[in-house]
Parts: C-alpha cells; structure tokens; sequence
C-alpha cells in the first residue's frame, strides 16, 4: 500500500494514517511517497506494520 502526497515534509500524522490502513487492510509494507522536491529518492519511506 502506499500513501501519495505533495508537502513541503511529511509529518508523524502521516504515519499514523498509513499504518491504520495497514492495520485495517491487514498489509504488513507500505510507503509514503513525497513528489514535492527534485529528487524522489529521499522522500520514499518504508512503513511496515507489526514486525
């Protein structure tokens, strides 16, 4: 699952949310995906639910 967004920077609010739609969909991995800066690669975070 993963969680799109355009912010200036993500927040733990944003974490919060992705893992109850984890929890709730039952999904261990997901990903928060920020698109607002030049480069994508520092802006994909992994999220894993109960490990």
């Amino acid at each position: 699952m993963a969680k799109i967004a355009k912010k200036k920077q993500m927040t733990e609010n944003d974490i919060t949310q992705l893992l109850t739609y984890l929890k709730l969909s039952e999904i261990k991995p997901g990903q928060l995906i920020n698109f607002n800066s030049k480069t994508l690669k520092d802006n994909i975070h992994r999220v894993v639910n109960n490990l």
